[in-house]
């Protein structure tokens, strides 16, 4: 298996588990259960409910009219259903909360008249009231025959030593209440701090009781609702929202008392169920609220009631948003994670593009399930987990095969401050002292006419293999290729030695490793490969030369000149003979007592210099 294609498999495979262990943590179903969530519905939109439900509003409307029914009786013929002693404390209602029970069982014999087929309150009726006013809504609900209470739960915080503690304890309606009516049912709504998105249909504590929507579908059958199976789990039900506040069809309870209601709502009755429940859609931080994804024209949450009401719907018409097996999400996620992983690591140039593109069309894809088949695909980790990391080691990948070229393009030093700065301009060349060594090999024109292309390829690779190791190998760098030419440079920051000296013991043993080469060469029938080598040391420019906006790296100035003037001169102060090493005055004087032979030849004169200059021949043993 080819190196690369291991490592992407290998790369797939990590991003795959990544995602996997994201998705595990209570972070990843935060994500999953808000944010991603939240996206899909933005992008599905509110939709208009089904019909089968109509929410009976205890809203702010109907707490005024009472408190005005209680101020002016004779106005209000409907009062006559409440006990005279009662009356009088609608006149101090504070809000639904505060609602005697008759005000409840005449609502319910409203209901009962106009002819809706079932009722569900969406209130906690524990604490006894007024004996007439719990007497008056018991036999209301006897009367009624099809009516639905909850059974809720209480929540309690109870300190432990240093420890506090949650505790929940379930609490029944009274139980005058229980046996009037056809059914009690739980539904429980977990507050995550964000926007609600389910309930809890089975909880421990609430074994022998079915969930109030279940119970409400059952009295609309005219069945007695199944009670869960699953003891002691916990089982989650996710809920299809329709939309912002007021989406399901809602009726303020006014109306129903008064007998003002519409046609609209006595012609939904035959086919509905009513849910009564505090609620006001045109007023925030009403009782029983919760977060939503959609919110009201001024930023009304929604009420408890109108959740119910859709948990209802969802149930009625078996549109509940589902989820995929907690398996079969996982291998999703495990495939889309290995898939970006393993794209990622490539070193396409559209591998970057990759991860923002597969992220657009899995959201597509996820938006589609959704909304048409109310299926709820893991959305969050493979949009916001996997698709980052992947385009991140797009980058890194790309980062580092960019950086690989440029240090093989350039010095060292060279390459990272090219990495380092904060333009691609041309920057300034440095200046220091240094020591220049041009190699050429001898003949190569020559050598390729004799050989076949692929022998003289093989023969120039192995030259520029020895050459550049055995710079490399006394921290020297390689300025440039020029032909069958080297450029290197050994510059004055190492303390250990000299630049020089450091270049002399470079050129030796590139020459000693060409021998050894030349002897396998012999073997194979191929030619010898010679050199002529010329160093010069001083002060030299380094950096990006060129144009404004193209330019390579290279050395420049008069000690380079030299270097590459004395390689030439090789063959005509030493014609016939192969790897000559000339040196200019500079690098003799400082590499002078390292223990190189060296031989004097004297002042030379130089093309295109005025003066002549002394020059040096580094004599080899091995020289050919």
């Amino acid at each position: 298996m080819r190196p690369g294609l291991l490592a992407s498999i290998l790369t797939g495979l990590a991003t795959a588990a990544f995602a996997w262990l994201v998705s595990l943590t209570p972070a990843g179903k935060l994500l999953e259960n808000q944010y991603a969530l939240g996206l899909l519905y933005g992008l599905r939109g509110p939709l208009l409910a089904p019909p089968g439900a109509v929410i009976v509003a205890l809203d702010d409307e109907t707490i005024e009219w009472l408190r005005e029914s209680a101020a002016e009786p004779d106005s209000h013929p409907w009062i006559v259903c409440i006990p005279p002693e009662e009356r009088r404390s609608l006149a101090q209602l504070r809000g639904p909360s505060s609602l005697p029970r008759s005000v409840h069982a005449c609502l319910l014999a409203r209901l009962k008249e106009i002819g809706f087929r079932a009722v569900a309150f969406d209130i906690l009726f524990s604490v006894p009231g007024a004996e007439q006013d719990d007497s008056l809504f018991a036999e209301s609900l006897r009367a009624h025959g099809v009516a639905a209470i909850l059974t809720g739960v209480e929540r309690a915080v109870v300190r432990d030593g240093a420890t506090e503690l949650l505790v929940e304890r379930k609490v029944e309606p009274l139980p005058l209440f229980q046996q009037s009516a056809a059914a009690t049912g739980i539904f429980l709504v977990p507050k995550s701090g964000g926007p609600v998105y389910g309930y809890v249909r089975e909880a421990p504590g609430f074994e022998n009781t079915a969930s109030l929507p279940d119970q409400l579908q059952a009295l609309l059958d005219g069945q007695a609702a199944s009670v869960p199976q699953r003891f002691g789990k916990r089982a989650f039900e996710y809920l299809w929202l329709y939309g912002p506040p007021g989406s399901v069809p809602t009726v303020s309870a006014r109306d129903i008392l008064s007998g003002e209601e519409s046609d609209a709502v006595r012609a939904l009755a035959a086919t509905s169920a009513a849910l009564v429940g505090a609620s006001d859609p045109d007023t925030s931080n009403y009782p029983d609220s919760f977060p939503s994804f959609f919110q009201g024209a001024i930023g009304t949450d929604i009420s408890g009631v109108e959740l119910l009401a859709t948990a209802f719907l969802n149930t009625h018409t078996n549109t509940a948003l589902r989820r995929l097996p907690s398996a079969q999400e996982t291998v999703v996620i495990a495939l889309f994670a290995f898939a970006l992983g393993f794209l990622a690591r490539a070193r396409s140039r559209l591998a970057m593009f990759a991860a923002p593109l597969a992220g657009l069309v899995y959201v597509g894809a996820a938006a589609f399930l959704f909304s048409r088949l109310h299926l709820f695909v893991p959305t969050a980790t493979p949009v916001f987990i996997v698709v980052p990391t992947a385009f991140l080691i797009a980058v890194v990948v790309r980062y580092r095969f960019a950086r690989g070229l440029i240090m093989r393009l350039a010095p060292a030093p060279a390459a990272r401050r090219m990495l380092t700065k904060s333009t691609d301009r041309r920057s300034t060349a440095v200046t220091h002292d240094a020591t220049v060594a041009f190699l050429d090999l001898i003949g190569s024109t020559s050598i390729a006419e004799k050989v076949p292309p692929a022998d003289f390829n093989s023969l120039l690779n192995t030259y520029f293999d020895r050459a550049v190791e055995n710079v490399e190998k006394h921290r020297g760098q390689i300025a440039a290729f020029t032909g069958d030419g080297i450029t290197a440079i050994f510059t004055g920051t190492e303390r250990r030695q000299n630049h020089a000296v450091r270049a002399c013991l470079a050129v030796t043993d590139v020459l000693a490793a060409m021998e050894r080469v030349n002897a396998d060469n012999a073997t194979l029938g191929l030619p010898a490969l010679h050199m002529r080598i010329g160093m010069n040391s001083g002060e030299v420019v380094e950096g990006e030369i060129g144009a404004r906006d193209r330019f390579n790296f290279s050395v420049i100035g008069d000690v380079v000149n030299l270097a590459s003037r004395l390689e030439q001169m090789g063959k005509t102060l030493f014609p016939g003979e192969n790897d000559v090493v000339l040196l200019g005055e500079t690098t003799h004087e400082m590499s002078v007592g390292a223990g190189f032979p060296f031989r004097d030849c004297g002042p030379c004169e130089i093309r295109g210099r005025d003066r002549p200059e002394r020059v040096f021949r580094l004599e080899l043993p091995h020289r050919g």
